[in-house]
């Protein structure tokens, strides 16, 4: 999310960018963003305004698809609840076939397909990379750990070309696992195993770096203000290990006394009003390529990096995957030196090893990357 919000923030001068939506939405930037640091200061709050942002956009693009010509929502509005099932389904599939495009925004920025207009990449680029988050985070959600696999493939190209070096490094390497290198059972052991659900809910699956997070909080919240040697290891041996017991035992005290201790949840708002207003911004400016009449729009406007196409022509470099190569068979020659036997025995025998499983190695990716 911190690498969409860095990539689309731009100028609130910019025909398109979040920068544009920030004051216009009423969000306060000190909770949403920092400039300085680029990161996320509130996770929820910066996901509660991508996911409006995203919607308004989704909307003027249904919108513009069916009346190409109009440059607000309203005659969408009026007839949707009178609009046949058939013909919003194969707009919904003509726009999914649209955004589906990964390489759209790379031949109007070659001038192939006419005169180029930012405001419309940029656009176009910010549905496709939060569409592509959105489907992570339900297919997290929803315990789907194959769309979990498939959208972390599409991550993985796509932070080559950031500057998170942990997460591109250890994409790739986890990419490489589960396609290439792990047995058929330890990567179904891994797909049964990533995702995990404590509450029972349909949707109430959470990623376990996030569980992780939860026991760490709850361990932290039980240190003492006074931490003797004892305590800590009362802590770490005894308390520690019942985290979840005290999960239970929380819910099961508040279902006997009939006490709803976890409802802080308020009336949902309507987020429909700031929605139209994205979308009828977006349909004014002919934001969108199958606008009729399209304008070239704002040539100064900041362009936005293209992730994807960016991440491919660094992995095409190879030097990335070089890199986790020789990575992998330090690890795998360190194991072996390790399991016994002279290291000089071993650094011999490993050696006709490594060179015939670096081969089959770099072989096997070579055919991905094709």
């Amino acid at each position: 999310m911190a690498q969409i919000f860095n990539s689309h923030y731009g100028r609130e001068a910019d025909q398109w960018s979040l920068a544009r939506w920030i004051p216009e939405l009423g969000q306060d930037i000190n909770k949403i963003w920092n400039k300085h640091d680029s990161q996320i200061k509130d996770f929820n709050t910066c996901s509660d305004f991508l996911d409006i942002v995203l919607d308004g956009c989704l909307v003027g693009a249904l919108s513009a698809l069916l009346y190409n010509n109009n440059e607000s929502t309203q005659q969408f509005e009026v007839e949707l609840e009178t609009m046949s099932l058939e013909t919003l389904k194969n707009t919904v599939e003509k726009l999914a076939t649209q955004l589906s495009d990964l390489n759209f925004v790379r031949r109007k920025r070659s001038g192939v397909d006419g005169e180029r207009n930012r405001g419309q990449e940029n656009l176009f680029l910010f549905m496709q990379q939060a569409l592509m988050l959105r489907n992570l985070r339900l297919a997290i959600r929803q315990g789907d750990s194959g769309r979990v696999l498939n959208a972390l493939s599409y991550f993985t190209i796509w932070f080559q070309a950031t500057k998170s070096r942990k997460y591109a490094r250890e994409t790739l390497r986890l990419t490489a696992c589960i396609r290439r290198l792990w047995s058929e059972d330890l990567k179904v052991f891994w797909m049964q195993n990533c995702l995990i659900n404590m509450s029972g809910k349909r949707e109430g699956f959470v990623a376990l770096d996030m569980f992780n997070e939860y026991i760490v909080r709850e361990v932290k919240n039980l240190m003492r203000d006074n931490v003797t040697s004892e305590s800590d290891a009362y802590l770490r041996d005894v308390l520690s290990p019942l985290v979840m017991m005290f999960w239970d035992a929380r819910r099961k005290m508040a279902e006997e006394t009939e006490i709803n201790i976890f409802d802080f949840h308020s009336s949902p708002t309507n987020s429909w009003i700031e929605v139209r207003k994205v979308a009828n911004w977006n349909m004014k400016a002919r934001l969108y390529p199958w606008s009729k009449s399209s304008n070239p729009g704002q040539q100064d406007s900041v362009e936005v990096p293209d992730r994807f196409i960016d991440g491919f022509i660094v992995l095409a470099g190879t030097v990335t995957i070089q890199n986790l190569k020789n990575d992998m068979m330090e690890i795998r020659k360190n194991d072996e030196v390790e399991d016994g036997g002279s290291e000089d025995d071993t650094d011999e025998d490993s050696e006709t090893v490594g060179d015939d499983s670096e081969q089959d190695m770099e072989s096997d990716m070579e055919s991905d990357m094709e």
